[in-house]
């Protein structure tokens, strides 16, 4: 691993050779490790406000295959992902076992990696995973019918808001439409109606997180329930006052979460 540059999040850029077309990021270079990883339509920079917030903690995050300084390696499917989260993994020292931070789709990749190694990728907190294997949300998963470009542009405006949306200046609007293909790949892989994975098959310690600020709520408390069934090894963990962006608008609170967890291992 070699530090090439620093950022004005203080996230600092550097490789790591088991992944060398992955843009990876890192915060604090001692204690225990903590890898995050983004959802759709994101990047590795947006944790950099949870990052501030586990002080005393080695973070790392990067952009995931196809999405942002990752865009060269071409896009990935939900398997690809989990792989090269594994081979980061391999590549960063540590003394112990990461905690593993999955945000929405993000989650669904340490699930998955947690189950491809599971002596390597043993502790995992997610927030707000999509899991419609688990249970389907309404009008959730309407067909794609657009180009990726088109997809991404109306994702965002869904998630967050088509005033969001019309305020990024024009090389923003073009970098969150370049990195439609990527997201394209994850909405397929949520389309299709075979499980990428036996959620009754985790065996890692697992902190399920959710928050109540937003419509999705409802969704969520529900996922939460079934999982007490599959899983009862889960932890729930709510997140008062949080909506799907929990680690933009509150990450203070996130960050508690993730220090519960590390405690309880």
């Amino acid at each position: 691993m070699s530090a090439t540059r620093h950022i004005a999040s203080g996230l600092e850029h550097f490789t790591v050779s088991t992944v060398p077309d992955l843009a990876v990021w890192r915060r604090g270079h001692d204690g225990p490790l903590i890898v995050a990883i983004h959802g759709g339509l994101d990047r590795g920079g947006s944790f950099a406000r949870m990052a501030r917030r586990l002080e005393g903690c080695e973070f790392i995050t990067y952009d995931r295959r196809g999405y942002q300084g990752s865009r060269a390696g071409g896009t990935a499917n939900l398997h690809q992902h989990a792989r090269d989260l594994v081979n980061l993994v391999h590549g960063v020292v540590s003394e112990t076992p990461p905690v593993v931070v999955g945000h929405s789709y993000g989650g669904l990749v340490a699930l998955a990696a947690s189950l491809l190694e599971p002596t390597l990728i043993t502790s995992v907190v997610t927030y707000e995973p999509p899991l419609p294997w688990v249970y389907r949300r309404e009008g959730t998963m309407s067909p794609l019918t657009g180009t990726p470009e088109d997809e991404a542009e109306r994702f965002f405006r869904r998630m967050i808001s088509d005033v969001a949306w019309d305020r990024l200046a024009d090389d923003e609007k073009a970098g969150r439409r370049a990195d439609g293909p990527a997201l394209y790949d994850d909405l397929a892989t949520l389309r299709n109606p075979t499980p990428p994975f036996s959620i009754e098959s985790i065996t890692a310690h697992w902190t399920y997180s959710f928050g109540n600020a937003d419509e999705r709520h409802a969704y969520y408390v529900e996922v939460a329930r079934r999982l007490g069934v599959l899983v009862p090894s889960v932890t729930i963990a709510p997140l008062e006052g949080a909506g799907h962006g929990a680690h933009l608008a509150n990450p203070e609170g996130l960050a508690k979460i993730i220090r519960r967890h590390m405690e309880e291992q």
